[in-house]
């Protein structure tokens, strides 16, 4: 592993060790179980689920197959996710601290693997996927679903720049043939690529940053400037009740290893 992963790998779990409190109380709101029905799940899946962080998506899959292991490189998150399984009396999920690039499971031994909001943490998307179609048995899929940008490489700069602003563990939302072109370039046949607009309002985003932030300022700043006319931020910004609200679009990338 490359020193600029391992330093990549300390700034996110120094960064998601503040946030794991905020990301245990997550619920499994309606965008996540859109995700959930398009995996076409199986009772007797081995599922693997890659940079889980508290385990949302584990949690929302588990209930659907044989077992899940939950895999993070941040152990407050992992525990965030064991108690919150817990809770709700899911005990096919096992939780394990391991690196996506570095994955701690046989080859061909996983049935599924998925991962939700983690595609921009990696510094190389390509790597994690090989790594993904590694451990996929022969007929095997894995499902990424992160935000996805622009395919205008302006805008999607500018909106990379103001995701970095806030979480400087951000390394960049993909466009989406570049999210697709990368999980075939892994060795998978793309299946499918679905998307989904989500709507945000913009005090309850990074809520973990106080509202007068400079980094939360000037994202704001940014917003309100292309509603006023300004230069598109790839966030589509809009006001709603008086309130500031920008776009999201999720994209779902599902590959498939050849049997």
């Amino acid at each position: 592993m490359t020193k600029a992963i391992e330093s990549q790998h300390e700034a996110i779990r120094e960064e998601y060790r503040k946030q794991s409190t905020a990301w245990g109380r997550a619920p499994i709101d309606a965008h996540l179980q859109w995700v959930v029905a398009q995996l076409d799940l199986d009772p007797l899946f081995h599922v693997l689920d890659i940079a889980a962080g508290s385990g949302l998506f584990s949690r929302a899959v588990a209930p659907h197959v044989a077992s899940v292991v939950a895999t993070d490189l941040t152990p407050e998150m992992l525990e965030q996710g064991r108690a919150r399984a817990q809770e709700t009396q899911l005990s096919n999920i096992t939780f394990q601290q391991a690196a996506a690039e570095t994955l701690p499971m046989a080859d061909a031994s996983i049935d599924l693997v998925i991962s939700r909001y983690a595609v921009h943490h990696f510094l190389s998307p390509v790597a994690v996927f090989k790594e993904a179609y590694r451990v996929v048995r022969p007929g095997g899929r894995a499902a990424f679903v992160d935000m996805v940008a622009d395919e205008n490489a302006a805008i999607r700069d500018t909106q990379n720049l103001l995701e970095r602003i806030v979480d400087e563990t951000h390394t960049e939302v993909l466009a989406p043939t570049r999210l697709t072109g990368d999980l075939v370039s892994a060795g998978f046949i793309l299946e499918k690529f679905l998307s989904r607009e989500v709507s945000m309002l913009f005090e309850r985003w990074q809520s973990f940053l106080p509202q007068n932030a400079p980094s939360r300022l000037a994202v704001r700043r940014a917003l309100e400037e292309e509603l006023a006319g300004g230069p598109p931020t790839g966030l589509r910004p809009f006001i709603h009740e008086e309130q500031l609200y920008f776009m999201h679009t999720w994209g779902l990338a599902i590959g498939r290893k050849a049997r």
